[in-house]
């Protein structure tokens, strides 16, 4: 897929997650997919659906944690193929 990308992601439940966390988590959730997406296409365009869930451990940084979601989007959008 050459041009530009349009991606609308529902709403994220976040369990666990503090209040202060979530517009960090979002923009660097963004930042990730831009670069996967930079780096490897964005896949054919026809999946839909939820990604599924992303568990990680308490503790885990908001970067890392934002990295394990985008490449779970990225894995359904069919990037990277």
């Amino acid at each position: 897929m050459n041009g530009p990308v349009k991606l609308r992601m529902g709403a994220m439940e976040m369990d666990g997650a503090a209040p202060g966390d979530r517009a960090r988590l979002e923009a660097a959730v963004q930042r990730e997919l831009r670069r996967l997406i930079a780096r490897g296409g964005a896949g054919d365009g026809s999946a839909s659906g939820p990604a599924g869930p992303v568990r990680v451990a308490p503790g885990t940084p908001v970067h890392a944690v934002a990295a394990k979601i985008a490449r779970s989007v990225y894995a359904r959008m069919g990037g990277g193929r």
